[in-house]
């Protein structure tokens, strides 16, 4: 890992502070202390539902509830990434490990009724700030994974900064209005001194899917899924949440959310994610999420009767735009981190959108 870029001494001041008292701590004085808006309200448990979830509490069995498979990967050997520009890059090849199912992240992913087209999005900076790459599993060398690592705030002003940003994009989806989301991430550097640290966030995207986009459409709207520290220091690790938004000029309001009761979430640990989301209003959307740390079995984090696309969409069309992975986070974060030599840095694998 190359040195973090030299900054002025009061750029950072409240880094300078925190890091004084103890090596340990990372944020001690955080990011500046706000306000924070009222808590959303939380959503009502979803009745019975066609996601039914198996016996053991695990997701839904998609072969036996009529679940089309659109596509699926494990980053084997023949898929490739290519480098692209400053702003994006792409993944092409057939994962000819997965056969016979639909592997191939153009002829399958991109050619279908269903599905748009796939990149990978950097929205501006240079390698040595951002980047995506396929590497080596560091659990099993035989086993090929996506890695997404922020070094550095990588987006300039200009296009909505500084904040760093490197994410998958599906868009362009057609009628997509229901679908189940697979995969397994893993939680690597720089997330253990976010789980130690003295101030909390609730900013750290993993996965983002959008129904209308807010860059391009009326009525936007998205649900996401982040890292969140709800309370300072080592004793509260990192949790995941998950919340829905309408985007209403340049701020989003929350309509709910929900945070997974098992934290602290296991860092440097394979964990299995599948997530249900069916397009509805108020009490017609459904979202349900299931997680599966290595060696342990599927868990139930949540299952939400509420909105999955803006209340006041009179005509809505489904999820055009998805981000099924995704690293997207503040400067202050990604410079706190880099004052430590440190970076973000998540892996990806076994991808696998279903529909129906």
């Amino acid at each position: 890992m190359r040195a973090p870029r030299p900054r002025p001494a009061s750029a950072l001041p409240w880094l300078a502070r925190a890091l004084a008292p103890a090596a340990c701590v990372l944020l001690a004085a955080g990011c500046p202390k706000r306000r924070g808006p009222p808590a959303p309200p939380v959503p009502a448990a979803a009745p019975s539902s066609p996601a039914q979830a198996r016996p053991d509490g695990g997701p839904p069995d998609e072969a036996a509830e009529g679940w089309r498979l659109l596509f699926r990967s494990g980053f084997e050997p023949d898929v490739r990434l290519l480098a692209g520009n400053a702003l994006s890059g792409d993944l092409v090849g057939r994962d000819r490990s997965v056969a016979p199912d639909p592997g191939d992240w153009e002829a399958d992913l991109e050619k279908g009724p269903l599905l748009g087209r796939f990149s990978i999005q950097y929205q501006g900076g240079t390698p040595a700030q951002r980047w995506a790459a396929l590497v080596s599993d560091p659990t099993n060398p035989e086993n090929r994974v996506l890695e997404f690592v922020l070094a550095e705030p990588n987006v300039p002003p200009a296009r909505g900064g500084p904040k760093g940003r490197v994410q998958a994009n599906l868009y362009g989806n057609q009628g997509l209005r229901e679908f189940v989301l697979g995969l397994r991430f893993y939680l690597d550097e720089g997330f253990d001194l976010l789980a130690r640290a003295q101030q909390s966030f609730r900013w750290l995207t993993l996965c983002e899917f959008w129904n209308n986009a807010g860059w391009r459409e009326e009525y936007p709207f998205r649900v996401s899924l982040n890292v969140v520290k709800t309370s300072p220091g080592p004793e509260v690790g990192l949790s995941l949440a998950v919340r829905a938004q309408v985007q209403e000029g340049h701020r989003f309001r929350t309509l709910w959310e929900r945070q997974d009761p098992k934290a602290p979430l296991p860092l440097r640990r394979w964990i299995g994610l599948r997530l249900w989301v069916r397009e509805g209003g108020p009490q017609s959307g459904r979202l349900a999420l299931w997680l599966r740390p290595e060696g342990h079995p599927w868990q139930r984090v949540c299952e939400v009767v509420g909105a999955t696309r803006h209340p006041d969409d009179p005509a809505p069309d489904g999820f055009a735009h998805l981000n099924p992975m995704k690293l997207y986070t503040s400067a202050a974060l990604l410079d706190a981190l880099a004052a430590r030599g440190r970076r973000l840095r998540v892996l990806w694998d076994d991808v696998s959108l279903r529909s129906r």
